[in-house]
């Protein structure tokens, strides 16, 4: 038996068959027979029509892929109601029985690859999804060190890729005679050098100050808002206006 399923006659130059033909979208297969001494067979169409299964929507990411400050919450989406979201971290793509079922916002803290695919009975699974991520984290700072000499406060200048400008936001307090008041910068610098007798308060002018402060980073981001770091240890230092 000799076959074909493209639509032309078959002949001895056709697919032999030596087995069943799968099918897997609709077509007509013509087959003949042949046998040496005998006429061939005619030719026996057989018309399929395969009707498809409607896929389950493609799982979208938000915020979508791209490098970004600080950590992220990343909600994974799909159109179709009630399918079910499983995804990965490893590089691997997920299966109706492997990965992580999607239940709420995956936490990303540092350079990841989430894959995703989407699943519901009766509907063909989604086609994959990926999206790449890169964080950039804002460093504590280092190094706050007091210049009694200068009366200025100076600390090691943080790097954070991506990010429009650094500021820095000095806090803490100052003490006299067992009255403490607290030093809140609201305002920020992008100096990492600050002339301390600024941040003494006016009624403390012209009293010898114990002060403590720490400098937290903040990363500008290229639109707008930015993402602080953790504060740095205390630079603890003695000082007259």
């Amino acid at each position: 038996i000799y076959y074909t399923t493209d639509g032309t006659e078959p002949s001895v130059s056709s697919h032999l068959y030596n087995g069943p033909v799968a099918v897997s979208e609709s077509l007509t297969i013509r087959a003949v027979a042949v046998k040496t001494g005998l006429a061939a067979s005619d030719v026996a169409p057989a018309a399929y029509t395969i009707s498809q299964l409607p896929k389950v929507a493609a799982v979208t990411f938000n915020p979508p892929a791209g490098t970004y400050i600080g950590a992220q919450s990343v909600s994974l989406i799909c159109q179709t109601p009630g399918a079910t979201i499983r995804y990965t971290l490893d590089g691997s793509v997920p299966g109706a029985s492997t990965g992580l079922v999607y239940s709420a916002p995956v936490q990303i803290s540092s350079a990841a690859v989430i894959k995703a695919v989407a699943f519901k009975a009766g509907m063909a699974d989604s086609d994959p999804s990926s999206a790449s991520y890169t964080v950039s984290q804002v460093p504590k700072v280092q190094n706050v060190r007091f210049d009694s000499a200068a009366k200025t406060l100076s600390w090691d200048p943080v790097s954070v890729p991506g990010a429009a400008s650094v500021k820095y936001y000095i806090n803490g307090s100052a003490s006299a005679f067992g009255q403490v008041k607290q030093i809140n910068d609201d305002v920020g610098t992008t100096e990492t050098t600050l002339n301390v007798t600024g941040m003494i308060p006016p009624e403390y002018a012209s009293l010898p100050l114990d002060i403590s402060v720490n400098v937290t980073a903040a990363a500008v981001k290229p639109g707008g808002g930015e993402v602080r770091g953790i504060k740095s240890d205390d630079c603890e230092f003695s000082i007259n206006k």
